[in-house]
């Protein structure tokens, strides 16, 4: 088992969530924007990336709140990866797991396209 951990660390990294595609980005920002009975949306992803308070509140009546709080997200935190984004994204107090099955297909790259500096 452990031969296999170590097999997948090699052959692939955690993808980082400002190289998901456009579609794929699209469709979460939507996600993101719309409301779900019993679950979060922009508003805790904001809170939680500690986006400021003020910004929040601008973004209470924009149609495109969850384009905006993704863009945050990526020049805030721009080493997040979707793994991680998915684990915030479980988290009781948002509950989205739509956005993660979305993610799902996203959470790593093959290391061969990997640059390291």
């Amino acid at each position: 088992m452990h031969e296999v951990i170590l097999s997948l660390i090699h052959f692939s990294a955690y993808k980082c969530l400002k190289d998901i595609d456009l579609n794929t980005q699209d469709r979460i920002e939507d996600l993101l924007t719309q409301k779900s009975f019993g679950s979060g949306g922009w508003r805790q992803i904001a809170f939680k990336y500690e986006m400021d308070h003020v910004k929040i509140k601008n973004l209470e009546n924009d149609p495109e709140a969850g384009k905006n709080t993704l863009e945050y997200l990526r020049s805030s935190n721009p080493d997040l990866t979707v793994y991680d984004f998915c684990k915030a994204l479980k988290e009781h107090s948002v509950k989205r797991l739509d956005i993660v099955r979305e993610l799902m297909g996203h959470l790593s790259v093959p290391s061969s396209s990997n640059v390291y500096v």
